[in-house]
């Protein structure tokens, strides 16, 4: 979790580092119709690619800031996967 003065270069510092410690970087991409239904699509996969597949899997970083907050049920879901690893019925 990054926090900061906007402009402070945050996104590009995390950018930076995803791209050294080699891992996949994502960002939602908020329009003016994103619903919940949105999200959790991204979320899934955001999950899928970092899931287990053969013997290679992703690394991912998500840059989620606070004009990506469109909805407080992101915030819950964004919470539950920090504290567990999972998002209730997701799948």
């Amino acid at each position: 979790m990054l926090v900061g003065v906007g402009g402070s270069g945050r996104h590009s510092l995390t950018r930076l580092s995803a791209f050294i410690a080699e891992m996949n970087c994502d960002q939602l991409e908020i329009r003016r119709d994103f619903t919940l239904k949105d999200f959790r699509t991204k979320l899934k996969e955001l999950y899928e690619i970092s899931a287990f597949a053969g013997k290679y899997y992703l690394k991912t970083v998500l840059i989620f800031s606070d004009n990506d907050v469109v909805h407080e049920s992101f915030l819950e879901d964004i919470q539950n996967t920090l504290n567990s690893g999972v998002v209730p019925n997701l799948f």
